[in-house]
Order: structure tokens, then C-alpha cells, then sequence
């Protein structure tokens, strides 16, 4: 039972944070905007490393295999499908232009060195970093296997190693991102054996704690400042904590919401795929059919980030809503199902 409570909480964690994810990519208040993004993204790098099976030490084969088919096959598959669409959908003036032979080739060739995100495919470098970090990860933790702690202890000299990296502008490996990714997701290894059953009222004072900071840090994992890593690494934490404290309190109950943010948090791949493409096909509809005016590419891309207000809450609620309506209705075994009733 306990098992099955925490597997329920690391989804409910995760549709936390997909929903955070869409809501900061709707043109919400900045206010909101700076919250969210202090700690929704170290969130899941965290719960990737609290995941993380000492068993995989024995069978590295095995676990590298799961991550390649997680995270590589998605990015190639997803990525490569995106750069066919961009001159199909290019007339509908989604996209500015469209692309040459040359530039297709070249696209697909550095997609499959996952060097290359598509247009509305930018969130992707999600996937990037989460499956080096994982690899770089499995790496440390079979070097330190006769002493975990070294890890569960000494994990924050990541944090302090990717101060001199974000100053210098390191690229690639050794970037300021890819250690904050690594120390996220050693954090959430680090975490394991911790209990996030909290009172209601540590949870509230933890979020607290992070909106008070939003107004002094303006940082991101994407975007940050040098002198904001130490206490941009120790408030994000703070919110992790908060969102899956909160997660386990949810994931104890017998509700409605919790079986929805249960399935939500199962199927965040599609929603992280599709959610920009979606934003794209509402601005136009918006343009097209309500403004009723000339358009350029650039207002249909731009749109959901200018209008805001009561259109950021119908973004985020289609950006949810319907990835996972399209995936329900083509899954092939609801096709069977609706076949059988004709």
C-alpha cells in the first residue's frame, strides 16, 4: 500500500509540475511567472534522481536502454516529425518560413545528436539534459558505489562547481545547465530515504518561502545568474519539497482530483510535445475567426504570451486537455474498443 501511495505521488509531482510548465508558457502575470520557474523545472530532475534503483549498478545495460528509449527515442521520433510539419503547416502562416532541402537535412542530421530542438519543440531541452544528467549520474554513482553518501553528502559541490561554469559561458557538457540538471537529480537520490509527509502548514510556509524569493531571484535553469545559483539550487529545493510533500498528501486521498492529476502525471510526454503546436492552431483560430484581421507568422507564435489574463487560463486548460483527448482517441487499443460497439 505504502508502495503504491509513493508511486501515486511521484505522478501527482509530475502533473504538478507539467500544469506549472503550461501555465508559465501561457503568458501568465510575471509575478507568477518568476514563482513558478524557480523551481518547476529542478523538479523533475529530482524526481528522475529520487527514482533511481541501486540495482541499476548490475545492470547499467538495462538502464541506459530504458533512458535512451525515454528520452532519445521521443526526442528523434518527435523532433524529426516536427521539422516534416513546419513546411506542411508553413502556408497557414504558423511559420515564418519554410525550410530548403538543405536545411531539412541538416536539421535531421544534428536532431539525431540531439543538438537541434524544432520549432515549437524548444521545451525538448528537457529531454537533453535530463538523459545526460541520468547517464552522468549512473556514472558517479557506480565510481561511489562502496560509499553512496559521497553523493547523498557532497552533491552540493555540483551547485558550487557550475558557479565558475555559468560566469565563463561553458557550452555542452560541462555547462552551467547540465550541472544544475546533474545536482537536481542527485538531490533527488539524496532524498530517498527522507519522509515528505508534511503538515499543510510547513507546505503553505515552503511555497511562501519561494514567492518571497521570486522577487528578489529572476533566474531560471535556462537563464541564470551568475551571483543566483547557491540560492536560486537552495529555494528551488524548498519548492520541490513543498510540490511533492504536497503530492503525498494528495496521494493519501480517494478523490476525483487525484485520480485526474494520477493520469495527468502518467502521460506528460504528450503534453510537453504537443502544447506549443496547440498554442499555435488557438492563436490562429483567434486571428482568423475573432479578430477577423491580417496576421503574420510572427503574431500567431507570439499571440498567447501577448493576450494574457482569462486567455491564459483557456491556454493552459487546452493545453492540457486536449493532447490527452487526441492521445486517448488514437491510442489503438480505444480504436479497437470504439470498433467493437459499431
Amino acid at each position: 500500500m505504502q508502495h503504491t501511495i509513493n508511486s501515486e505521488a511521484i505522478s501527482i509531482a509530475k502533473a504538478l509540475g507539467i500544469i506549472l510548465m503550461i501555465i508559465g508558457h501561457t503568458g501568465c502575470p510575471d509575478w507568477m511567472f518568476s514563482f513558478i520557474y524557480l523551481f518547476h523545472m529542478p523538479l523533475f530532475f529530482f524526481l528522475s534522481g529520487y527514482c533511481f534503483k541501486d540495482k541499476y549498478l548490475d545492470d547499467k545495460k538495462t538502464f541506459i536502454q530504458h533512458r535512451i528509449k525515454g528520452l532519445y527515442v521521443p526526442f528523434v521520433k518527435y523532433n524529426l516529425l516536427f521539422i516534416v510539419l513546419h513546411n506542411l503547416l508553413y502556408p497557414l502562416k504558423i511559420y515564418e518560413h519554410s525550410y530548403s532541402w538543405n536545411e531539412i537535412l541538416n536539421k535531421c542530421l544534428q536532431t539525431l545528436f540531439m543538438g537541434y530542438t524544432e520549432t515549437d519543440l524548444g521545451q525538448y531541452w528537457f529531454l537533453r539534459y535530463l538523459l545526460l544528467s541520468a547517464l552522468a549520474f549512473l556514472l558517479m554513482r557506480y565510481v561511489t558505489r562502496k560509499n553512496p553518501n559521497i553523493i547523498r553528502y557532497g552533491f552540493w559541490i555540483i551547485a558550487l562547481l557550475s558557479i565558475p561554469c555559468n560566469y565563463y559561458q561553458f557550452s555542452h557538457i560541462i555547462s552551467s545547465i547540465m550541472l544544475l540538471s546533474l545536482f537536481f537529480y542527485c538531490a533527488g537520490y539524496a532524498f530517498q530515504s527522507k519522509s515528505f509527509t508534511a503538515h499543510s502548514g510547513v507546505i503553505a510556509a515552503c511555497f511562501l518561502s519561494v514567492a518571497l524569493a521570486s522577487i528578489f531571484i529572476h533566474s531560471s535553469m535556462l537563464r541564470m545568474k551568475t551571483e543566483d545559483i547557491l540560492p536560486y539550487c537552495l529555494i528551488a529545493l524548498t519548492g520541490v519539497y513543498a510540490t511533492f510533500a504536497l503530492s503525498h498528501r494528495i496521494a493519501v486521498t480517494k478523490t476525483f482530483l487525484k485520480k485526474m492529476l494520477v493520469y495527468v502525471g502518467n502521460h506528460t510526454m504528450v503534453i510537453l510535445t504537443w502544447h506549443f503546436l496547440l498554442f499555435d492552431f488557438i492563436s490562429l483560430f483567434y486571428l482568423k475567426h475573432i479578430l477577423c484581421r491580417p496576421f503574420s507568422s510572427v503574431e500567431v507564435e507570439g499571440l498567447h504570451l501577448e493576450l494574457g489574463g482569462i486567455h491564459s487560463v483557456i491556454y493552459t486548460v487546452m493545453g492540457i486537455t486536449i493532447p490527452l483527448l487526441l492521445q486517448w482517441l488514437f491510442s489503438t487499443k480505444n480504436i479497437k474498443r470504439l470498433l467493437r460497439k459499431q
